[in-house]
């Protein structure tokens, strides 16, 4: 139970880091965690915050359960956050017990939540995949429970909050939204194409011209156009949207990494090619780059390493990264990117909705079990397909609760999704986005700089 021990406090300490003020820090610094087995809980006597510390999430014990156990907890109904948990506002949640000594017991399985999930158990225990080699969305549980869309994990570390200062001021009335700084934004772009006149795009665009053909249909000659577009102008809509995207986020003294697509093989190969590489580079020197890990390579070491030393003989320090096609495999991969110095991964997302794939907005440390292996993830919760303009009032509901709770968002918009007339649905989305996050204030900080931060070798100045 040591490491559960070690894992949950240097997590909860990292996230107030993150996310809280200074006088919350020190509030959770003071604040006495008791871990109790959950057989002992009969018995448990004194302060603080009281913790199950052995109960995997699938034997989450239900109120019912714990009261068969007759614990001297009664029910603290000082707390009005119930509907942060996921429930709705017509639905009751009952958050802690307090006992007679005054210490907080968690009505839910908090330590199971963090492990269940941030240690990839779940990802783990399932043995059906999709086409790709991933978990299949259908068969998360927050999926299932209608939590995708909730950051249950920060919901909790705000709870965790409001119990802190419930402890440390012995019931006087608080508001711990006063504590939260403002949310961190992590920009990306994958660079799966920097040009529009590879054989696979034409070709593709040549089939979805002619296909209504084949019903006795006239054909779609717009795509026609692109592919003379291209042909000519073969950079257009990509690298000359790319350059746009940078430019934009300059003008709100904003950065995002840039995630370079090259190799041999994968399941289209790296369209781009190196030369392209070589070509954006020598245009956009100022970037933060990192590795577009290709089709699968993050489960290769060999490949994924023949690919970072393509990228590093072009001068380049390549510490992060995110899969392609999101190929990425938790027991697997992690390993891979820590023996290949590969110090922060973006690859834990869904790419069907926006969404809490472990149903937490913000980085954490990943652990094996022997203990934090040195890579820093953060997860991704927004990527283009997700966010066209049909959704933004979705997206911006979920902005706005991540702005109550405190949390990372993470948001990768790709080469030719910016101004192409391709994706209507997407034409000035990026724009309003950046102008959101800007009027809100968002901390717009670097992979490795939030890994930075995570280890305390960056005092974040931005908060």
């Amino acid at each position: 139970m040591q490491l559960v021990r070690e894992f949950f406090t240097a997590f909860v300490r990292n996230h107030f880091r993150q996310h809280f003020d200074s006088y919350a820090n020190d509030v959770f610094e003071r604040l006495p965690i008791q871990f109790v087995p959950y057989r002992e809980l009969h018995a448990f006597r004194g302060e603080g915050l009281v913790l199950i510390e052995d109960l995997p999430l699938s034997e989450a014990p239900s109120v019912r359960k714990i009261e068969k156990f007759s614990i001297e907890f009664e029910l603290l109904d000082c707390f009005e956050q119930s509907q942060l948990l996921g429930f709705g506002p017509d639905e009751k949640c009952d958050l802690f017990w307090r006992n007679s000594d005054g210490a907080l017991l968690p009505c839910w399985n908090l330590v199971g939540v963090l492990i269940h999930y941030l240690q990839f158990i779940e990802e783990e225990s399932i043995e059906s995949r999709d086409e790709h080699g991933r978990a299949p969305i259908e068969l998360s549980s927050l999926k299932r429970l209608g939590l995708l869309e909730k950051p249950i994990i920060n919901d909790y570390m705000f709870l965790l909050l409001s119990a802190a200062l419930e402890i440390e001021l012995t019931g006087k009335s608080t508001d711990p939204s006063k504590h939260i700084k403002r949310p961190v934004l992590v920009l990306s772009h994958d660079c799966d194409q920097l040009r529009g006149n590879d054989l696979y795009t034409q070709s593709i665009r040549l089939y979805r011209s002619c296909a209504p053909m084949l019903k006795l249909k006239p054909p779609k000659l717009r795509y026609l156009w692109w592919i003379i577009q291209n042909c000519l102008q073969p950079y257009r809509f990509y690298t000359e949207d790319l350059l746009a995207m940078l430019e934009l986020e300059g003008s709100y003294n904003y950065r995002s990494s840039c995630y370079l697509l090259n190799g041999v093989g994968g399941r289209f190969g790296a369209r781009s090619g190196i030369e392209t590489i070589k070509r954006f580079l020598k245009l956009a020197p100022e970037t933060s780059f990192g590795v577009h890990y290709n089709y699968e390579y993050a489960l290769n070491k060999n490949k994924l390493e023949e690919q970072l030393e393509e990228l590093r003989e072009l001068g380049l320090e390549i510490a992060s990264g995110r899969a392609h096609y999101l190929t990425f495999r938790p027991e697997e991969s992690f390993e891979v990117l820590r023996e290949l110095g590969i110090r922060v991964d973006e690859s834990v997302g869904f790419s069907e909705e926006s969404s809490f794939r472990v149903g937490y907005a913000g980085a954490f440390e990943v652990w094996n079990k022997q203990g934090p292996i040195g890579v820093t993830e953060i997860p991704l919760v927004f990527m283009d397909a997700n966010v066209s303009r049909p959704n933004l009032q979705k997206v911006f509901s979920i902005l706005r609760h991540i702005e109550r709770v405190g949390g990372t968002i993470s948001l990768l918009f790709h080469p030719g999704t910016f101004e192409s007339p391709e994706h209507k649905d997407l034409k000035g989305v990026y724009a309003e986005l950046l102008s959101y996050f800007s009027r809100h204030n968002y901390r717009n900080m670097l992979p490795h700089e939030v890994a930075d931060a995570l280890s305390g070798d960056l005092v974040d100045s931005k908060c």
